[in-house]
């Protein structure tokens, strides 16, 4: 399992070194996520 999760963590590596942009966006989108679940919830 250990194994699995470090080849996971390369492969991701790798595809970070490719595509910087897809990661920068999906990032990005993380936080509009969480600052939507804030706003919801102080909206009530």
């Amino acid at each position: 399992m250990i194994r699995r999760l470090i080849a996971t963590a390369d492969r991701a590596m790798l595809a970070a070194d490719r595509l910087p942009g897809v990661v920068l966006i999906l990032a990005f989108y993380l936080a509009l996520e969480m600052v939507g679940q804030l706003l919801m919830r102080s909206l009530g």
